[in-house]
């Protein structure tokens, strides 16, 4: 018998986890890909312009390493602080309402950065679009595990780098075809105020979890015969059966449930190694790299080579490995292959190898970091963490990342003049052999698991069945 109150007791019908679209029109979770998609290209020319850029800006406002750093790294800085903001409001307005305001942010920092006359007014709008993308990033994962179909989770949630990943290629092209770094910049306010106005499509349906969060279960229940049809809409509810209002920081943080705290420690650490892979340096810095070996212009054209494969690599992980072969051994064969090529690429700087050789390791890092880990971190992170938890959580997990990834691009510049390339690359080469380990210790398989069934996993029989919104000290309803 359905237990009294239950949500899912409203709606009747058969299983059918792979939804699909309206009658007449395309599926809402479709649209909301789409529109996403939008924005997660805006985030990424954010990244890939400022490579192209960061060579032409660097002589025209006589930036020193220690400044260059700044103008580099405060754009990570930013998304640590805008990311668990954007994580409340996210849980308060709603899924759509942070989106909008991380499109604004996007829009008046590439405005601002565009503008800029000297390294100070330039920071302020690489800060501006670093709480764009900072805040983006942490909502449109929570809102696509949501919305999207079980059945398509995987690729629907692994496709936010893909998408990612073409606009850093984007940007790239614009740095070598433009020849005004300001241009570069400016551009990058394009695409985000393309998907503000795509934002106000009837078609582009509100997440019905944070309905529930809200207890409009009426609400609820149409958003989710809208997305997924009457007959998947019961078996839905039930999957997101249990939780409660979104919980505190503090119950997030410190949690008195085992599970809640294996689980948000592995997301956290799968989010922590993934920026301590120095991922974030090399998308910033790859055509200064490259330009070490050959002419700039060639550097740039390389580096859109290189990410143009990074998104042939990214499609197939997406479509065909993520679900077949499962996100645990993704992760695994990612941390061991990028743990390889951080030696790999230590030994060619220390051995002073021709610089050719070092462009074929960098081609070797990235295609093996998209085939692994890209995004999978996604998936994996957006389906263990509870509902009521999931905003806040990959909010802190994005945070935590991207802190080490400002003090990561904040350090190179200066370690590198300093001490050589080859102590940077070596000492990430031995940490992210911990991640291996990491990996194989708190990580379990999720590939075909419901959500609901998720718990059983990261806990044992006495608390699988608790939902971290009703233990003792969770925030009240």
């Amino acid at each position: 018998a359905m237990p009294r109150g239950d949500p899912a007791a409203a709606v009747g019908g058969a299983d059918d986890a792979a939804g699909g679209p309206k009658a007449g029109g395309l599926s809402p979770a479709l649209c909301a890909r789409v529109v996403t998609s939008v924005t997660t290209l805006a985030e990424g020319y954010d990244f890939g312009c400022i490579a192209g850029a960061l060579v032409l800006f660097r002589e025209e406002l006589a930036l020193t390493p220690v400044s260059e750093g700044l103008v580099v790294s405060c754009f990570h800085f930013a998304m640590v602080v805008a990311a668990p903001m954007a994580g409340m409001l996210a849980d308060i307005a709603g899924r759509k309402m942070a989106l909008a305001l991380t499109y604004a942010l996007l829009i008046v920092g590439a405005l601002a950065g565009a503008s800029a006359e000297g390294a100070e007014m330039l920071c302020v709008g690489r800060v501006l679009q670093g709480m764009g993308v900072g805040g983006g990033m942490a909502v449109i994962t929570a809102y696509m595990a949501e919305i999207s179909p079980r059945g398509l989770r995987g690729v629907y949630v692994s496709l936010e780098e893909m998408f990612t990943v073409l606009g850093i290629t984007l940007g790239y092209f614009m740095g070598y075809a433009l020849p005004s770094w300001r241009w570069m910049i400016g551009i990058g306010g394009v695409l985000p105020f393309v998907a503000l106005c795509l934002l106000l499509l009837p078609q582009l349906p509100e997440s019905p979890r944070w309905y529930l969060l809200r207890g409009e279960t009426a609400r609820a229940k149409q958003c989710l015969i809208e997305i997924f049809g009457e007959e998947e809409a019961k078996h839905v509810l039930r999957e997101w059966s249990g939780g409660g209002a979104a919980c505190s920081w503090a119950e997030l943080v410190c949690s008195r449930s085992a599970w809640c705290r294996r689980v948000f420690g592995t997301c956290v650490g799968i989010f922590a190694f993934d920026a301590l892979t120095g991922i974030g340096v090399v998308s910033i810095n790859i055509t200064t790299l490259l330009a070490a070996a050959v002419p700039e212009r060639q550097a740039s054209l390389i580096a859109m080579g290189l990410y143009s494969a990074r998104v042939a690599m990214l499609l197939g992980s997406s479509f065909f490995v993520v679900d077949a072969w499962g996100r645990r051994h993704l992760l695994l064969s990612g941390f061991t292959g990028v743990s390889l090529c951080m030696i790999l690429l230590s030994f060619l700087y220390w051995a002073a190898v021709p610089l050719q050789w070092q462009v074929g390791g960098w081609a070797f890092y990235l295609l093996v970091y998209s085939y692994g880990i890209g995004g999978t971190k996604y998936v994996y992170a957006s389906e263990i963490l509870p509902t009521e938890r999931r905003s806040k959580g990959l909010s802190f997990a994005i945070m935590c990342q991207r802190t080490i990834a400002g003090v990561l691009t904040l350090s190179f510049p200066m370690v590198s003049s300093t001490y050589g390339s080859f102590y940077f690359w070596a000492g990430l080469a031995i940490v992210n052999v911990f991640a291996i380990f990491f990996i194989w210790a708190f990580a379990p398989e999720t590939a075909g698991v419901s959500l609901e069934e998720m718990r059983p996993l990261f806990s044992g029989a006495s608390e699988s069945s608790t939902p971290c919104s009703k233990l003792p000290g969770a925030a009240a309803p």
